[in-house]
């Protein structure tokens, strides 16, 4: 076990090896298991109607006869599904763990940069977990009312397959780090802001551009929680004014701004919106010209997604979005493969 989290914790510079891995485990370990639990299995006999004169063949659900061996194998399926999400879950811990304590003890972006590529795959992971878990739903009622019975066994092989893909990515998403500390993010965006001297430019715009993308984040988590009408505070119109100063390189116009951002992240890691709100209110004040530039050459900056980098520090809260489709997927198979039907098909010989 040490071994595995020691591999992951060196990994984690790039998530998307890490969830490479993750995913093919997981699909090691979830196709055979599936396969043993929910293989569709039919006992077959065939007899002849002499009032249409067809020989009928039909196939009688396998798990209707001996529901206890096939509740055996689903509570295997279960415990199978239990351990890994908890084996994960562990996982998870040791690499939100190494990851931060990176973030800590360094000034460079390294941990703003894994954040951001952490929230994309994480979501990307739980978009197509939801879609494969209502196209498993649908499956479910196709076969239990008997839609288009010609086609039921294929139904029964896309529904393991959905199974598969649901646990899968279920699993993907609970090995990921949780990143969402505003602390920890917001001293690293400290110490990036207080390495920028002047020196490269284009070092310097990358750690800007990292900043600026962190503290629109943070701040509108930040705001969120006493402010019910962030729109109206006009951040990102504040924030491109306070950028473009630090861009400008000149020396009292760079030490603005870095005061300034300063006093917000600090005031962000001490939880003071009130604080927060006055060094806003500073930056048209103080970054004039920086703010003429803007309006002059109607300058417009792009800033992130909040539904993409959405901030949720509630570690359970977080871990609990992949759960419901787990436990959903096992409640449908059930209910798909233990269901009371029959597969026929008819002929005649001449």
């Amino acid at each position: 076990m040490n071994s595995v989290f020691t591999v992951l914790s060196r990994l984690r510079v790039d998530l998307k090896y890490v969830s490479l891995l993750a995913l093919i485990a997981a699909l090691l370990v979830f196709y055979p298991t599936t396969n043993y639990a929910f293989k569709p299995l039919f006992l077959w006999f065939i007899f002849f109607n002499p009032y249409d004169e067809l020989f009928y063949l039909v196939y009688v659900n396998y798990n209707i006869l001996f529901p206890v061996g096939f509740l055996a194998k689903a509570l295997i399926f279960i415990v199978v599904v239990s351990a890994t999400a908890f084996i994960s879950i562990l996982i998870s811990q040791k690499l939100t763990k190494a990851t931060l304590k990176t973030g800590v003890k360094t000034n460079h972006t390294e941990i703003i940069q894994l954040w951001k590529t952490n929230k994309k795959i994480t979501l990307i992971a739980l978009i197509l977990q939801y879609l494969t878990l209502i196209a498993l739903v649908a499956l479910a009622f196709l076969i239990w009312y008997r839609i288009l019975q010609q086609y039921i066994l294929i139904f029964l092989s896309l529904a393991m397959y959905a199974l598969i893909i649901v646990s899968a990515l279920g699993i993907m998403y609970l090995v990921h780090p949780l990143l969402d500390d505003e602390v920890i993010l917001a001293q690293t965006c400290l110490n990036i802001i207080n390495s920028i001297e002047g020196g490269s430019e284009k070092e310097d715009a990358k750690k800007i551009e990292l900043v600026r993308f962190m503290l629109y984040i943070l701040l509108n988590h930040a705001l969120s929680k006493g402010i019910e009408e962030i729109e109206e505070l006009k951040l990102e119109h504040s924030l491109t004014t306070l950028f473009l100063a630090l861009l400008q390189r000149e020396k009292m116009t760079l030490n603005k701004a870095k005061t300034i951002i300063t006093n917000l992240l600090k005031a962000v890691i001490e939880n003071k919106i009130q604080d927060i709100l006055k060094n806003l209110s500073k930056i048209d004040e103080k970054l004039g010209d920086a703010q003429k530039l803007a309006k002059n050459m109607e300058i417009s900056i792009g800033y992130p997604s909040l539904t993409l980098y959405m901030f949720n520090p509630s570690k359970k809260i977080t871990r609990l979005k992949a759960i419901p489709p787990l436990i959903t997927e096992i409640l449908l198979a059930i209910l798909i493969f233990l269901e009371k039907w029959l597969y026929y098909t008819t002929f005649k010989i001449l």
